[in-house]
């Protein structure tokens, strides 16, 4: 049913640069290194990471931290 599915949410490095698929493809990158994992872009909304299908939004931004985050969430 799915009711638990895994999400993930990163910071985007820089808050003066736009919120845009680039920057998006470096946190999840970013991400997947820090942890040694691997990581495969299937569209502009999709990433595999170690094999696992995860639905990619748009970035957000947060008032009371300042900065834009990503928010990847288990398919």
């Amino acid at each position: 049913m799915g009711l638990f599915k895994k999400s993930i949410i990163l910071d985007i490095e820089d808050p003066t640069k736009p919120r845009n698929l680039v920057e998006t493809i470096k946190a999840v990158e970013k991400y997947c290194e820090e942890n040694h994992q691997t990581c495969k872009f299937i569209s502009d909304n999709e990433v595999e990471i170690d094999g696992v299908l995860y639905e990619v939004a748009e970035p957000e931004g947060t008032i009371m931290r300042g900065n834009y985050f990503v928010k990847i969430k288990e398919k």
